[in-house]
Parts: structure tokens; sequence; C-alpha cells
């Protein structure tokens, strides 16, 4: 499955290369950097595997309103409108996720189908975490790294950054084979401002590269983007998620 999009794309094995036109229109392969988000953020969700499902994967999540979250592995109409349907039809109030590179004919299949899209979208972003940028902590305060081992399903990084024994940041980075999948990386409001979030990044992929990762993925809101832009994280897709009205 594929999804045709501007931004430029290596194979996971090869991270995006920064001499690459990101003007060049190219053809995406996404379905495994999709795949290997999704075992990411299941594993730091603490969720069951998800199950395939024609176009997609299905991941049970038991939360009301959102039983179940559909995550499409291409944007092709086919995928969309098949996966949209099902959500339509379901038994249990689910969500359809979509990493698209055409953000308004995906919006349309959704709302074909019944679905009301959010309006609110986020970006879907990769980097090789070799080359990730080192942030040390400010002074005053320390950072904490712990890193578990979830034996065949990967493995869980955690960044902690403290000052005076009071949680600052924090971050988790699932590993899953080659991937790095980044996940709750959070700012406590009365310390932005002091680069903490690339702090618990560097953190991050440093422990996530000791555990066998090279290459990372997120999906990032609009602030976050911001941030792992800044950092070297290259756009890959969109993502727009819809439910039943």
């Amino acid at each position: 499955m594929t999804i045709t999009t501007s931004a430029p794309f290596a194979p996971p094995s090869s991270p995006p290369s920064s001499s690459t036109s990101s003007n060049a229109p190219s053809t995406v392969v996404l379905s495994p950097l999709i795949r290997d988000w999704q075992a990411g953020w299941g594993l730091a969700r603490s969720l069951s595997p998800a199950a395939d499902v024609p176009g997609g994967l299905k991941a049970t999540l038991g939360l009301p309103g959102r039983a179940h979250e559909y995550i499409a592995l291409g944007d092709e109409p086919s995928v969309v409108t098949g996966l949209a349907r099902e959500v339509a039809t379901g038994a249990e109030p689910s969500w359809l996720t979509v990493m698209t590179g055409d953000l308004d004919r995906t919006v349309a299949l959704m709302r074909a189908e019944g679905l009301a899209p959010f309006a609110e979208t986020e970006t879907f972003m990769t980097t090789g975490l070799g080359g990730h940028p080192r942030r040390e902590a400010p002074e005053g305060y320390a950072v904490a790294v712990t890193v578990e081992d979830r034996g065949g399903a990967g493995g869980l990084v955690r960044a902690e950054v403290t000052r005076d024994g009071e949680l600052a940041a924090s971050g988790v980075m699932a590993v899953v084979g080659a991937t790095g999948v980044a996940h709750t990386i959070a700012t406590d409001p009365a310390h932005r401002r002091r680069g903490l979030g690339s702090v618990v990044m560097a953190a991050l992929s440093g422990a996530a590269v000791g555990a066998g990762a090279s290459v990372g993925v997120l999906i990032a809101s609009a602030d976050g983007e911001r941030l792992y832009t800044s950092l070297g994280w290259d756009v890959l897709a969109t993502v727009v998620s819809a439910r039943l009205p």
C-alpha cells in the first residue's frame, strides 16, 4: 500500500537523507513504518497486539466511545472507504486513523461513509536515531533513563527530567525491532521554554539506539511538530482520525 506525498522517504534501514529535495513528489511506502508505529504505540499503552484486517490494523482500546481503533496501512480510496465503512457499521464505537498525503480526499472519503473527521490533524514523522542531536539538561535539572525489556514484544525506554525532586518533563520510546516509537513527550507548564522536550528526546533516542533501534517514528501535534522539526525529524504524512458523529 502506498501514500503519495511530497515528503522525502527512505526505507526503515536507511533514514531519510537531508540531500533529498522536499519539493520532489514521490510515492511513499509507509506500511512497514505504520505497523511499527502501531506496535510501539500499543506497547507504550499496554494494549494487546493489533489484529490484521483488510487494509489495516485493528487495535482494541476498550475506552468509552473508542472501543477499537482502525489504523490504515495506506491511503488509497478503496482502503479508506473499506475501513471507514467498517467503523460506521461496527457494533462498538471505534475510530479510524489514516496517514495520508492527500488530506482533502481522505476526509471526503471518510465523510462519504458517515464518519466525522476531527478538525485537528497531526503529523507522522521519522528520523535516523543514530544522528539525533544531543542535548544536556539545564543547570539544576537531572535526567534519569530506564530501559524495560518486554521480551519478544520489544522494550520500553523512559526518560524523566527532574528538578529538586519534582518531575519537569518526561517521555517514552518503545523499541520494536529497529524502530523507536516516541510517545507521550510532555513538559510541565511550570518548566517550559527551557528546552526540556529536546533533552527528553535526546535521552530517549540515545537509549533506544543502545537497545537496537536505528529509525525513529512518531505522531506529532502542531506544537510537537515544531520541536521535532528543529531536531531534524522529517514529515512523512498528515494524520487524520474520524469517528461516527
